[in-house]
């Protein structure tokens, strides 16, 4: 019999675009004795945009404990830094015995960052926001807890703006996107997850595969077995078809032969 599994530590891969590996432990009994085991699971699926925001209130205290956001700071400043800094990984132990470990990623340069680890914060250390750092943290397993149960599905829209909001694209920002095309959108959408590995069928390639392939059931005749000839009604039918038909022909003779006497144009095109 085993116990239920604690998430002691969540890490996201490539700011959450490509899932989350949570590890942890869980209890059982061996041999009549409590025996506390680790796992790790690795969740490849993209995070929900709830899931990213709960995540992302973290940046603020782990750059206030790190020092880069002091009393001092402008507003102006305190924006761009929060902008420029993901949270890399969140480790924690909830109960009397708790505390939180945040490292985050913060932009030095356009194309270069570092790495900021916070020491382990308990309720020792008198830290103001403790309390706040540790209810968020609750409530990202809550959303944790719908992702891994495939509860919560992301559309390639929000991956498209994920990637976007996380500066993975120096060139394209959430201004450019929005003054892109319709048929732009959905090109840089599909490339966007083809480079985060994902499988891209677009929906109109699907259609106009489907549309090809009922043009050609529609041309296919039927194999007829047994006796194949005709009815009597069939053919008065086909007699009364091939009576219009040759009644057409001349019809259609005769005004040839009397278009050729005439050396005018019909709808732009003379007839020799």
């Amino acid at each position: 019999m085993s116990k239920e599994r604690q998430i002691r530590k969540i890490s996201l891969n490539v700011s959450g675009l490509k899932g989350l590996i949570l590890e942890g432990t869980y209890e059982s009994y061996k041999d009549n004795k409590l025996v506390t085991n680790g796992f790790r699971d690795t969740l490849k699926s993209p995070i929900h945009f709830e899931l990213e925001d709960k995540i992302k209130e973290l940046r603020l205290f782990s750059l206030e404990i790190c020092g880069l956001i002091t009393d001092t700071t402008t507003k102006h400043e305190r924006s761009t830094l929060l902008e420029q800094s993901d949270i890399i990984s969140i480790e924690f132990e909830k109960g009397i015995e708790g505390f939180f470990k945040l490292k985050a990623s913060s932009r030095v340069f356009d194309t270069k960052s570092q790495n900021l680890t916070t020491p382990k914060v308990d309720v020792n250390d008198n830290y103001e926001y403790y309390d706040t750092v540790m209810n968020i943290i609750e409530s990202i397993l809550g959303e944790v807890d719908q992702y891994a149960k495939g509860l919560k599905k992301v559309t390639d829209e929000e991956i498209m703006m994920s990637y976007v909001r996380h500066g993975k694209d120096r060139n394209v920002d959430l201004s450019v996107l929005n003054e892109m095309s319709a048929e732009k959108r959905a090109d840089y959408c599909q490339s966007v997850l083809e480079k985060l590995g994902c499988l891209v069928i677009r929906p109109d390639e699907v259609e106009d595969g489907d549309i090809e392939e009922e043009k050609v059931t529609e041309t296919e005749q039927p194999l007829m077995l047994g006796d194949t000839s005709p009815s009597e009604k069939q053919v008065k039918a086909m007699l009364e078809v091939l009576e219009l038909i040759d009644k057409e022909d001349i019809e259609f003779t005769n005004k040839i032969s009397i278009e050729r006497d005439r050396p005018e144009v019909t709808g732009g095109l003379q007839i020799p």
